[in-house]
């Protein structure tokens, strides 16, 4: 996604009328702002003022990015995946149980049908794993991946519960690179907000529930996954040098490529 695309003005529109005047208590709005109002600048980072900021811009666009694929994989799954394993899976069980049936006598036909059920599990194994496969590199890029090289992106997924603590964990990252004196439940504070601003997260009577999973999003279970992570408190890997380096490196390239 381009930082001048009509896709990241909308998003922009709606995130910072989230932060200004919309301060919902399921991300801990009022309490998220009062500590980057503590911290010289970061509250008008954090909203992409003045509108040039090209530092808040590339942050975003890095979530932004991480947020599409997480789309495009859930769709995927929801859809051509999930559908066809669990149609393999019932197959094969059936199969199986047929295999071990006492209507049959014949131990070379139950041999043969124990195999067909082998057969389409190993099926069923390959369609997820064709999930994983032709992956074109993490959404971030190799600019903002660099910065975490004991930490790198799973792109492996088997559940998808997994999907969402990968996402969480991406966008932790592109707020630890900006935000260096955010403490960690601003930073989760903010990757709730994420989701309920980019529509992954709609709220219900009792809080905020990931759609179509039907699990609740809270600030407390994104500050228990990144722990569970070990997810860093501090930035000691990021230069802030590098990082002025890095945007300097990012905008002449899109400057070349314009």
């Amino acid at each position: 996604m381009r930082v001048d695309s009509p896709e990241f003005t909308n998003f922009l529109t709606k995130w910072r009328d989230a932060i200004t005047t919309r301060q919902s208590r399921w991300w801990e709005g009022p309490k998220a702002v009062r500590e980057l109002r503590r911290e010289p600048g970061y509250l008008d980072f954090i909203r992409c003022k003045p509108d040039e900021r090209l530092g808040a811009r590339w942050m975003l666009k890095g979530i932004l990015d991480e947020v599409e694929d997480y789309r495009a994989e859930k769709k995927t799954r929801q859809k051509d995946f999930r559908k066809t394993e669990l149609f393999l899976a019932k197959i094969g069980r059936e199969v199986e149980l047929q295999s071990k049936s006492k209507e049959i006598a014949t131990v070379q036909l139950k041999s043969m049908l124990h195999q067909v059920a082998l057969h389409i599990e190993e099926r069923r194994a390959a369609v997820k794993s064709c999930l994983d496969g032709d992956k074109k590199g993490a959404p971030l890029g190799p600019a903002w991946e660099q910065f975490w090289p004991r930490k790198p992106r799973v792109n492996t997924i088997n559940r998808g519960i997994d999907l969402d603590t990968r996402l969480q964990f991406q966008c932790a990252k592109m707020f630890r690179i900006f935000l260096r004196a955010a403490s960690m439940r601003t930073i989760a504070r903010l990757i709730v907000l994420v989701y309920w601003v980019t529509g992954l997260a709609i709220e219900t009577t009792y809080g905020l529930s990931i759609v179509s999973e039907r699990r609740p999003l809270t600030v407390r279970s994104v500050l228990e996954k990144l722990a569970r992570k070990e997810f860093p408190k501090g930035s000691p890997e990021i230069s802030l040098d590098e990082t002025r380096r890095r945007l300097m490196a990012i905008r002449k390239s899109s400057l070349e490529s314009a």
